[in-house]
């Protein structure tokens, strides 16, 4: 019998993971397109006032003509503003700033078009995330698509797995296969997480990436760590703020034999 990794890696392992669910489903209370068009406004008017602060003119009037091109292109615009304010409170040099707002939007903009419906947020930030994390659109459009009529972190859990088993070292082929059996056995997010840890797992214990992803797409890995299909009572229910692209579990903290990756935007 394969011996289960040290319970500490177990734990820091299943948090993120969990946490990545809990979080990625902010949506699940989705607000009707009024109200997410009067927050995108409200987001977008708050950065304008950080930005115009902290950096030149040049650089607000780069935002805006990025944020113009977007909604042209009928892209969410509200990850641009976050991902704006975020490097503005972090105090990202001007240049690299730009460079960065301008890289993820176009990541923004791709990953759109990856997308059944390009209104769920939280599907677009986890499209955008896999993308960064080397999953080609075409992978990340099949998975969409078979996860078509979800929402919230029903759609987005699916992406989340798929990069995060990709950034593992899961070759795209075997990873798009996990998660569309684990679609297609009708598994929800907290059991698609489960699969992701199943696989992370076995390659902390020495197997092969791809080989890890076949057996546990096949049904052949070990028992995942009982209580992570259901969270105990205090783990609070799907809500918060989305995952922000790149995020990742912490180093060090994956499991045995395997440090925990992250993308910078």
């Amino acid at each position: 019998m394969n011996a289960r990794p040290p319970a500490c890696a177990r734990t820091s392992t299943i948090t993120w993971l969990l946490t990545a669910a809990l979080t990625v489903g902010v949506l699940a209370l989705a607000p009707t397109p009024a109200s997410a068009q009067q927050r995108q406004e409200a987001a977008g008017e708050q950065a304008v006032q950080r930005l115009e602060k902290q950096y030149g003119p040049e650089t607000v009037r780069s935002v805006r003509e990025l944020v113009q091109s977007l909604r042209s292109q009928d892209v969410t615009v509200g990850p641009l503003w976050d991902k704006a304010l975020e490097g503005a409170s972090k105090n990202v040099p001007e240049g690299r700033f730009v460079a960065g707002i301008r890289a993820y939007g176009k990541r923004l903009a791709d990953a759109s078009g990856t997308l059944p419906d390009p209104a769920d947020r939280s599907a677009l930030l986890a499209a955008a995330d896999a993308l960064q994390r080397g999953v080609p659109e075409s992978a990340v459009r099949d998975v969409a698509g078979q996860a078509a009529g979800r929402s919230g972190a029903e759609s987005a859990i699916p992406l989340v797995v798929l990069g995060d088993l990709v950034n593992s070292g899961v070759p795209v082929e075997n990873a798009r296969s996990v998660v569309q059996a684990a679609l297609k056995r009708g598994q929800g997010p907290r059991e698609m997480l489960v699969t992701s840890w199943a696989v992370r797992d076995l390659i902390g214990k020495g197997q092969p990436p791809a080989n890890a992803a076949r057996q546990v797409g096949r049904g052949q890995a070990p028992t995942p760590v009982p209580g992570v299909g259901s969270p105990p009572a205090d783990v609070p229910r799907p809500g918060g703020a989305p995952i922000p692209p790149g995020a990742g579990p912490p180093e060090g903290k994956g499991p045995p034999g395997q440090k925990g990756k992250s993308s910078g935007s």
